[in-house]
Formats: structure tokens, sequence, C-alpha cells
């Protein structure tokens, strides 16, 4: 069977990210927001209906992970938490090519805003913070500190949630 062209490409150009694949990295005061806009051929209401059961699904730990949802003017407000994991070298591990590692995991905890209209969605992680019990805001100078295979990590694992947003809502309802 033969499938045009044409229908293939409606398929294909349903959802995609606007420009970069990743989200960009933005610094305001010191703070460190994540963003990234998606066209879509969907409307603002198909938009919300996938947007909030993908928080629902991935943030069902929370309770009410939804703060706020506008459906008039396409903006959802959540809240997220989510584990990433990183390598740490003990102290006392000489330094060699097979120096000693431990695993570790934090967490981190973050806002999610949701902004959709026709054909368009954007999505916003700010008011990042990682710790367990000690929470610290996720500020730009953290990349000059010691941890820096951490703040990858971090990183990475904020690329994967974006990511993880965008393959939901180019699923088929």
């Amino acid at each position: 069977m033969k499938i045009p062209i044409a229908s293939t490409l409606v398929l294909l150009s349903s959802f995609f990210p606007s420009g970069n694949t990743t989200p960009d990295r933005i610094v305001v005061d010191g703070l460190v927001t994540f963003e990234q806009t998606f066209e879509s051929s969907l409307a603002q209401n198909e938009l919300m209906l996938k947007s909030k059961a993908w928080i629902e699904k991935k943030y069902e730990v929370l309770k009410d992970p939804v703060q706020l949802q506008d459906d008039e003017n396409g903006i959802i407000v959540a809240r997220g938490v989510d584990v990433y994991l990183y390598e740490v070298v003990l102290k006392d591990a000489p330094k060699r090519k097979n120096r000693e590692t431990q695993n570790n995991s934090s967490m981190i905890r973050f806002q999610l805003t949701i902004e959709a209209k026709d054909n368009e969605i954007k999505l916003v992680m700010n008011e990042i913070r990682n710790g367990g019990k000690v929470q610290t805001p996720y500020r730009d100078e953290m990349q000059d500190l010691t941890k820096s295979d951490e703040i990858r990590n971090i990183e990475s694992k904020i690329h994967q949630i974006f990511s993880s947003f965008s393959a939901v809502l180019e699923k088929e309802m």
C-alpha cells in the first residue's frame, strides 16, 4: 500500500520544535530558566488537553500538580519534581584513571508554565531548586562550582523533561 507523500508530511509536521530542538537556557538576575516553543497543527484546546494529561501522568506523585488552569487564555501553571543521577569522586580516592566513584541521586523541583494558542505551545521551567531536604535555587553561578558533573546531569534531566513533553504532544488523542 502506498501512502501519499502529502499525508506523510502532514503527519510528520503536526508537531515540531520551533527553531531549537533543545530548550533555551535563560539567566535573569542569576536565576536559570529554560523555555522552548513548539509549532503544531493542533488547536489551543487540544494542546491544553494533552498538556494537562502529560502533567497529571508525569507528576502523579504530587497532590494536585496543576496550580492554575486558564483554558480561555491557554495557560497552565504546575509544579513538578524529578530525580536525577550523578557520580561523585570520593575524596580519599587516589588521583588516577581508575578513581573510585559513588553514584548519587538528588531531586529537582520546579514550576512549569505552559502557554498554548492555536498552532503553537511554549513550555517554561523556572523556580528550579535542587537538593533533598535543603532546597537550593538553581543559579547561574552554580556552573562555577566543583559539582560541574552534577550540573550537567541536572540540565540533562531538564532536557529529558522537555523531550517527554514534546513526545506526548505528538501522540494522537
